[in-house]
């Protein structure tokens, strides 16, 4: 009766519906392996578990994902239906296997080494589906043997999983070492950097008291593992050295398992936030051509052509002086923010380029200040007189101190934008010391300066701007209107950071309703078109609006430790530091990231998308900002499983073929 019963056992936790068999290659025995006995698809599914069991004979050995100074991880190549996509192999930590000179890391034992297969948009939802896995591994003793198995496994489609069969997962997930725990309760970690190695420094909690401890790096290539000394705890923390491969190239962070007496955790460490064997001269020049590209930037251009048009009624001598003024005023204004900005970092706080934006007093003064411009455009008062109590006497004296004022009001309608070669510079900047980081904010003032100063010094492109006319009051009073946009912006913006819901389709259509009477008042038939297209525009954009409020990205919250967990994983991961006042981050999101096909391959391919807001002073946002080497938004990674934990940078301005341009890449 007992073996009756034990037979019935094995029948019950057997699924009969799985057709999978173990494959014995190269003294060792593979298995494809299913936690259910179906699969999940349909809405709100989540990933189905598979398990390659892998057991190598007595006094064989094989290898984990780093396998040390010789020898090499299995390889798993999928074929897998329509819809599903298979994420990276989650290891069990792994054992020290020491043959000198060489130190390798692998498994003497059985292992399960799980896989999540992820359902995506076209996933079947009913039927029976066939898992396929080629895989590939080495197995080793004296000698070491290649070894190759076609493994399979047939599952029927189930809307929901019930009862999980446990072919040992539970086991193998207590073996898969845990995602480290930042904060007041979790670990702490620092390094450094020197010419031979990388020193971590690793904080447990305060309720973590461990025996011993060893670091298991998930990076293969990088470092000399036979030398590398045992983990040491000293004044409450343990210490690793890590000595460098010669002319290994370190990665921003070094990933890695320790592995301690009462558990594991799996750890990334920043090491490298200033990118590598780029010099001074190199930030400096990367500086100043994305000061010269910010002056296409929206915040920027109503401020170049302005400028530019002054020029173009001015006596070259004027302009001249001019141009220096303007430049003054640009530079001594940015000196003034740079000063104040490595100040307010040098005493503790975490804070970037844009700072002043996350204030919502500040974006208050600015929305102000534009209304004035725009005003001023239009005729309705003139900057200069005593009208302005604020520099007025000065305005009066001449236009050279209104240039130098103007200057400074440039520098003020760059900090929402960010071109091109700016944020890697940036980033550098103010991760220097205090000359770089004034050096290189000069380049890039000297970049938005660098068309002002070009036309003002050679007579002959002066004399190619457009001459005086009446035409120039009309384009005056037109450029009103960009700034006008610019306040409802930043109203809203502020309604952002206070907490404040304003209603900014309301303000849109009074601005637009504005616009028509205005081209009405110039030109009667030229303004009843206008008014015709303006029509057709608003409901073109309210009909897109409504059609992608269901097409769009899911986004979710951004948190370091569910990002890094997720890359762990092997899943693909997108990260949008971005911010409300800053405008090319805005026209991206429009543009770029709520492109139909964009959001279609993001579902198809199931990224985990991640929003990193920085509207508000956020230390978090900042240290991962400064963790990949920069101090600006927008900033764009991308994580895909073909290139592990390196992150890909999207550029700063983005298009639908960029960003499908980059996901395509294997």
């Amino acid at each position: 009766m007992r073996c009756i019963g034990l037979i019935i056992a094995l029948a019950v936790a057997w699924p009969m519906d799985t057709h999978a068999r173990s494959v014995r290659a190269a003294h060792s025995e593979i298995e494809l392996l299913s936690e259910h006995p179906w699969v999940e698809s349909g809405p709100g599914a989540g990933p189905s578990i598979f398990a390659i069991r892998l057991k190598p004979e007595p006094g064989w050995h094989t290898y984990w994902k780093n396998p040390g100074d010789s020898g090499l991880p299995l390889k798993l190549d999928w074929s897998l239906p329509p819809g599903f996509n298979a994420a990276a192999i989650q290891w069990p930590v792994p054992e020290i296997l020491a043959t000198p000179p060489l130190r390798n890391f692998g498994y003497e034992k059985e292992i399960f080494l799980l896989v999540e297969v992820w359902p995506t948009v076209g996933a079947a939802t009913q039927g029976e589906l066939k898992f396929s896995a080629v895989a590939r591994w080495l197995v080793c003793k004296d000698v070491c043997l290649p070894a190759k198995a076609d493994l399979s496994i047939t599952l029927p489609v189930r809307a929901k999983t019930e009862a999980k069969r446990d072919f040992g997962f539970q086991h193998a997930r207590a073996r898969i070492p845990n995602r480290a725990a930042t904060g007041e309760q979790g670990w702490r970690w620092d390094s450094e950097v020197s010419e031979t190695g990388v020193r971590l420094f690793l904080t447990p909690p305060p309720k973590f008291v461990a025996n011993r401890a060893t670091f298991f790096p998930t990076q293969s290539g990088l470092f000399e593992h036979a030398s590398m000394p045992p983990g040491r705890f000293e004044a409450g923390r343990w210490i690793f050295d890590l000595p460098r491969v010669s002319g290994a190239k370190l990665p921003m962070t070094v990933g890695g398992v320790v592995a301690t007496d009462i558990g594991a955790f799996e750890i990334a460490v920043a090491v490298n936030a200033k990118p590598e064997k780029l010099s001074l001269l190199q930030m400096l020049w990367f500086a100043f051509i994305g000061g010269l590209l910010l002056n296409l930037m929206p915040c920027v251009f109503p401020i170049l052509s302005l400028k530019l048009l002054a020029f173009g009624r001015e006596t070259h001598r004027e302009a001249v002086r001019d141009a220096a003024f303007f430049g003054l005023g640009t530079l001594v204004f940015l000196w003034a923010l740079v000063a104040i900005l490595v100040g307010l970092r040098a005493s503790g706080q975490a804070l970037g380029w844009g700072f002043q934006l996350q204030s919502p007093g500040f974006v208050g003064f600015l929305a102000f200040l534009f209304t004035a411009l725009a005003l001023n455009l239009l005729g309705v008062f003139e900057i200069g007189g005593r009208w302005m109590g604020w520099g007025g006497k000065a305005a009066a004296q001449g236009g050279a101190w209104g240039s130098f004022f103007t200057g400074a009001l440039n520098v003020l309608v760059a900090t929402p934008c960010t071109a091109p070669f700016m944020g890697i510079a940036l980033g550098f900047a103010l991760s220097g010391g205090a000359v770089a980081t004034f050096a290189i904010f000069t380049a890039l003032g000297l970049g938005m300066l660098a068309p002002y100063f070009a036309v003002a010094s050679m007579p002959r492109l002066q004399k190619k701007l457009p001459r005086p006319g009446a035409w120039m009051e009309t384009f005056r009073q037109l450029l009103a209107f960009p700034l006008f946009a610019t306040v409802i912006w930043l109203v809203w913006t502020w309604g952002r950071i206070t907490g404040h819901a304003i209603p900014v389709r309301a303000l849109g259509a009074l601005l637009a309703g504005g616009f028509i009477v205005w081209l009405v008042r110039k030109r009667r038939a030229f303004g009843i078109a206008a008014t015709v297209i303006g029509l057709i525009i608003v409901a073109g954009s309210w009909w897109s609006g409504t059609r992608q409020a269901v097409e769009v990205i899911s986004w979710q919250t951004y948190s370091p430790e569910k990002v890094a967990q997720d890359v762990a994983h092997g899943l693909p991961v997108f990260i949008d530091f971005t911010a409300a006042w800053c405008v090319s981050c805005q026209v991206n999101e429009r543009v770029a990231l709520r492109n139909r096909d964009v959001v279609k391959r993001f579902r198809e391919l199931g990224i985990r998308a991640y929003l990193a807001d920085w509207t508000t002073d956020d230390p978090m946002i900042t240290h991962a900002l400064e963790s990949y080497g920069r101090n600006a938004v927008p900033l764009y990674v991308l994580y895909l499983p073909s290139r592990g934990s390196t992150p890909i940078f999207l550029p700063e301005i983005l298009t639908p073929g960029i960003v499908l341009g980059e996901l395509s890449k294997k």
